[in-house]
């Protein structure tokens, strides 16, 4: 069974999209605690669009890195 996007898809409830997540981004800030989240490619770029925002300097994260998430039987995994 595929892993979903822990995106909130315009929703009040996190993992409302049914997307297969193919990106796990490990985003640090400066005063919070790292998150690690799984996403599809569309939320995946909104992440880094909303985290260069000057609306959201705020959060002060420090940085975004992204690791692929390969299918379960992949032979590269």
């Amino acid at each position: 069974m595929p892993i979903t996007c822990a995106s909130a898809a315009y929703t009040d409830r996190p993992g409302a999209c049914v997307s297969v997540a193919t990106r796990l981004l490990v985003i640090t800030f400066a005063e919070r605690r790292t998150q690690r989240w799984a996403m599809c490619d569309r939320h995946a770029a909104g992440v880094h669009e909303d985290l260069a925002d000057p609306l959201f300097a705020y959060l002060r994260h420090t940085s975004v890195t992204e690791a692929p998430i390969r299918p379960a039987g992949d032979p590269t995994t």
